[in-house]
């Protein structure tokens, strides 16, 4: 596992796009598949007088959502995180179109660059005791998620998750580890 309570920069970019949140995400995804995903369906969203989540539907999952899937169904949803090596996109429904976020671990720089701010990385493991059938996961990564936490004076700035290293993966270290 990667090293706790590092200190990290994290580089920031956000803004607002009028795409539809499921157009906005299958963009970032046909140039770069995540490792996770969250989807949140829009609350109250109705599918045959049932409200919130359809049944048989899983928020979190591995690699990119089925975003033709959703878009065949007419689903719609309120939230959607993407969880990458060492970055993550945040994208939040609102009044028109979407508002996102983005943020990739970097190494410190001895001057903070606009756009960046120093952190603490820390990694903690997450632990889905209840209802597995609800999350989209393969079997051997249900109980094998981290979360890694970024705090800037001791307030949570971000988040985000990623699996437990494979044993074959075992001497490899995380982006944020490596000196090219």
């Amino acid at each position: 596992m990667a090293k706790s309570n590092l200190s990290v920069e994290l580089k920031w970019q956000s803004g607002e796009s009028d795409q539809s949140l499921l157009d906005f995400i299958a963009k970032i995804c046909m140039a770069e598949a995540p490792l996770l995903h969250w989807l949140e369906p829009r609350p109250g969203y109705p599918d045959q007088n049932h409200f919130g989540p359809w049944p048989g539907f899983t928020g979190l999952g591995a690699g990119a959502p089925d975003i033709d899937g959703f878009r065949k169904k007419g689903r719609d949803f309120s939230e959607a995180r993407l969880f990458y090596q060492n970055k993550a996109l945040h994208v939040l429904a609102a009044a028109k179109g979407r508002r996102w976020s983005w943020c990739e671990e970097c190494e410190k720089t001895p001057a903070p660059e606009t756009g960046r701010l120093e952190v603490i990385r820390a990694e903690k493991p997450v632990f889905l005791f209840q209802d597995h059938d609800r999350y989209g996961l393969p079997e051997a990564w249900t109980n094998k998620l981290r979360a890694i936490e970024y705090r800037n004076q001791g307030r949570l700035v971000a988040w985000r998750l990623l699996p437990f290293k494979r044993k074959s993966d075992e001497g490899k270290r995380d982006d944020h580890e490596r000196r090219d």
